[in-house]
């Protein structure tokens, strides 16, 4: 194991429990280090798709206000 990885493991063990410790104590229930996971991938694809979205309507609006239109 390189020294820089075992750290990396470390950090990586420590953020799981933190995920799964989240998930629980909001779901109220005990959880598989699974479930946290699929729970954290959803709210994380959710956060993409909105900055995605975001993005897109600045492009958007920027290119309305280039040509001077407004959809308002």
């Amino acid at each position: 194991m390189s020294s820089d990885s075992k750290p990396r493991a470390t950090r990586k063990a420590s953020r799981d429990k933190q995920v799964l410790e989240f998930w629980e104590h909001r779901a109220g229930r005990k959880l598989t280090n699974r479930d946290a996971a699929e729970m954290q991938a959803n709210v994380e694809g959710v956060i993409a798709l909105l900055a995605q979205w975001d993005r897109e309507e600045s492009a958007v609006t920027g290119r309305r206000k280039k040509h001077g239109t407004s959809s308002e």
